[in-house]
């Protein structure tokens, strides 16, 4: 039951996180890692958030993406997890790492609609 409920509350997460309700997003995002720690796709969007909600984005760059790499060495094909990585490079004003990281994501996921776009907008 606390698989599903964390599945549950992690979906609630990303639709606030879609909506830009990142301090929310993040409460129920640390909920669902809370109720399914072995679950890394929940840690690397909680990492993302925090890097959204922090007050100093560069500063927290370095240990949200660690914690992103984390959850993707133990899950590789989690596409999100490149997207946001790139998305973090590209914020902090790196386009060279953020265009790598998009690069590794389209090895695993090469018809990842985000992904696509955001390497198409590095390129413009």
């Amino acid at each position: 039951m606390r698989i599903l409920q964390a599945e549950n509350v992690f979906q609630a997460g990303t639709v606030l996180v879609r909506s830009r309700r990142y301090a929310d997003a993040l409460a129920k995002l640390r909920e669902a890692a809370a109720l399914n720690p072995d679950e890394p796709e929940f840690r690397i969007w909680q990492s993302w958030c925090e890097f959204l909600v922090a007050d100093d984005p560069r500063a927290q760059h370095a240990a949200s993406a660690s914690a992103i790499e984390a959850g993707l060495r133990k899950n590789a094909r989690c596409a999100q997890g490149y997207l946001f990585l790139g998305q973090m490079a590209k914020l902090t004003g790196d386009l060279a790492l953020a265009e790598r990281h998009l690069r590794r994501g389209l090895a695993v996921a090469p018809e990842h609609v985000d992904l696509v776009r955001e390497l198409r907008y590095l390129r413009k």
